[in-house]
């Protein structure tokens, strides 16, 4: 299939014995995005994993595409993962990307190429020797970083912002709202609010807790340290994609 082709895609960590890590969450955010394109549901990875897959810690990517039926297709490539990819010690440097003037808000509740803002941001950051880049919306409010959702600390309290600050309902974000421990409040995020706080982290399904030291803004940079909270999350976190 071409790539142009794909809808939506979907990334997830395999565990070491085949199965996909917080699979539900998974399975329900892609049948929300195909009901939301006006398909019926859409195809399970775990059961579309390549032949070459022969176990082993790895992330997996799938591709959605129309078939001529008027339903969805699904292929799933693989590439190995390091234990040490997940939850990483090494924090991450983020550059600050006001919001496109083309920003289509509904296009962001969906993982899809056709997010054009989110591509030129993480292109952008990607040109400048970034990891990612950490997204606005259009009041100039914090919503995400491109290749994962923003989760701040504020004492003993995370914060993350709301889906409608055009943000993807990624699915580490869903799982870290409804563990609860510790719990996640869901806030509007000002600028001035993310520089703030104690501690900021990238999360998502791959990588899990991703520690961010710093932002890049213009010719400016803001570092935060990384507390306690953030280590104390990625050994939880980490403990839980590996555990036999």
């Amino acid at each position: 299939m071409n790539p142009a082709d794909e809808l939506f895609y979907d990334t997830f960590l395999i565990h070491p014995d085949g199965r996909i890590f917080l699979h539900e969450a998974h399975l329900g955010r892609n049948r929300r995005t195909a009901h939301h394109l006006g398909f019926g549901t859409a195809p399970d990875p775990a059961g579309h994993l390549p032949p070459e897959y022969q176990g082993g810690l790895a992330a997996g990517r799938a591709s959605f595409y129309a078939r001529e039926s008027n339903c969805l297709a699904v292929t799933v490539t693989i590439r190995p993962l390091e234990a040490a990819d997940i939850c990483p010690a090494a924090a991450w440097v983020a550059l600050w990307r006001p919001a496109d003037p083309d920003l289509d808000v509904r296009w962001r509740r969906i993982k899809s190429r056709h997010n054009a803002d989110v591509e030129r941001a993480r292109r952008t950051a990607l040109a400048a020797g970034y990891p990612t880049a950490l997204l606005a919306d259009v009041h100039g409010r914090v919503g995400e970083f491109c290749i994962g959702n923003l989760v701040l600390v504020e004492g003993t309290r995370l914060v993350t912002p709301p889906l409608a600050c055009g943000v993807l309902p990624g699915v580490m974000r869903h799982a870290l709202l409804t563990d609860g421990d510790p719990v996640v409040e869901v806030a509007l995020v000002p600028f001035a609010r993310l520089l703030q706080a104690d501690g900021v982290f990238l999360t998502n399904a791959l990588r899990l807790i991703v520690p961010v030291r710093e932002l890049q803004v213009d010719y400016r940079r803001h570092v935060w340290p990384i507390p306690p909270a953030i280590t104390a999350l990625q050994r939880r976190w980490r403990r839980l994609a590996l555990a036999d």
